[in-house]
């Protein structure tokens, strides 16, 4: 209850003249009745600029693998682009203190996502937003990685050991969930995702 402040607010005191409010009273409130208010009820939220304080539980440089950083993390942005992006004014501040108090806190693993997506085009939509997602996942603390489709066999039997194949397996297996970006191709999905 320590968030809710109660203020004592005397609408009327019988009087006709209603444009100036009475005890403690924050705005002005005109009232043709004359009723008495006990209590005014108002939240005490945290401020804009400290719920959009561009806070990151993203896995630092330091502590990331160089290949993975490389390989599987193609979203990141420059440290400079970083700080004045959209993604770093997301009002994120109630799911990151529970990943702080539920996760990092407890030494838990973070959670592991996979990031695919559908077209092999190279300024593709969906691949676009899967970047955007990925950051998104990634600030809040999630060890991401994005797959890259590009030279993976279409959905063959006979192609069980190519390596695109097989790195895909691994991601899978990696992964505690996915995210799945793919084009709309008149109501198909993308060969790979079927």
């Amino acid at each position: 209850m320590s968030s809710i402040r109660t203020d004592v607010l005397e609408i009327s005191d019988g009087s006709n003249d209603y444009s100036e409010p009475k005890v403690g009273a924050r705005a002005p409130i005109v009232s043709p009745l004359n009723i008495s208010l006990q209590y005014r009820i108002e939240p005490i939220l945290p401020s804009y600029e400290a719920a959009v304080s561009g806070r990151s539980l993203a896995i630092t440089e330091q502590e990331d693998n160089p290949f993975t950083r490389a390989e599987y993390r193609p979203f990141l942005l420059d440290p400079l682009t970083a700080c004045s992006d959209w993604v770093a004014q997301l009002e994120l501040e109630t799911v990151m203190n529970m990943v702080q108090d539920e996760v990092l806190n407890k030494g838990e693993d973070r959670l592991k996502i996979l990031v695919l997506y559908g077209s092999l085009r190279r300024r593709s939509y969906s691949r676009l937003l899967s970047y955007e997602a990925a950051r998104i996942l990634f600030r809040l603390g999630c060890d991401v990685r994005v797959y890259n489709p590009s030279g993976l066999p279409v959905k063959d039997d006979s192609e069980q050991n190519h390596p695109k194949v097989q790195e895909l397996r691994k991601l899978t297996a990696w992964s505690d969930g996915h995210v799945w970006v793919s084009p709309e191709q008149h109501g198909n999905l993308a060969s790979y995702s079927a």
